[in-house]
């Protein structure tokens, strides 16, 4: 895509799934990536986790979406449920609406990205990145954000107190900050 569009190297944000693609793409495509932020995911891919991903793709091959509604509370703090229900149900419908074929098979394409575990390799990549992480996040825990910043050389943590999972929803305005002063920080646009 970035070939077809004739863009040379991409500032490259990837959130959960997207993170484990982002990492990915700067390992297998090193010249394309100008900088590297991952919000909210982990380089620990094994085989549990690849096994977990087939299970759910299963699950909604056989009964839809309706039981990923039960997952929806754990992608944001306890107190952003408590605060705000209207934004934790328009998740829940954002999610009951998604197509259950393109779910499965999304959850089967990261399934193959777990087949190889990206930590021993994140000490090959050499754009500047930023790991953001919240304290609260269940589903990739602060821990998984250290083992990324440990092993990818110069990367810089970003732990934003009493968040969870969906960061970009909880705080869009700090998440925002945060990537912009990221970028500004080596030189980046921030446009």
């Amino acid at each position: 895509l970035l070939r077809h569009m004739g863009i040379e190297k991409a500032f490259v944000l990837g959130h959960s799934m997207g993170g484990i693609v982002a990492q990915r793409l700067a390992l297998d495509f090193p010249e394309a990536v100008r900088a590297l932020a991952l919000s909210d995911t982990s380089s620990e891919c094994n085989q549990p986790a690849r096994d977990l991903w087939l299970q759910v793709a299963a699950l909604v091959d056989a009964e839809g979406m309706a039981p990923m509604a039960k997952t929806v509370e754990s992608r944001f703090s306890p107190q952003f449920v408590a605060q705000h229900p209207e934004a934790v149900a328009q998740a829940n419908l954002r999610l009951l609406s998604s197509d259950p074929r393109v779910y499965a098979q999304a959850c089967r394409a990261l399934a193959a990205l777990y087949e190889k575990p990206l930590t021993p390799h994140l000490g090959h990549i050499r754009c500047p990145t930023l790991v953001m992480v919240g304290e609260e996040d269940t589903l990739t825990p602060l821990v998984a954000a250290v083992i990324m910043r440990r092993h990818i050389p110069g990367a810089v943590l970003r732990v934003f107190p009493g968040r969870g999972h969906a960061l970009y929803h909880e705080a869009p305005a700090e998440y925002a900050a945060a990537i912009i002063a990221f970028l500004a920080s080596y030189g980046g646009e921030t446009a």
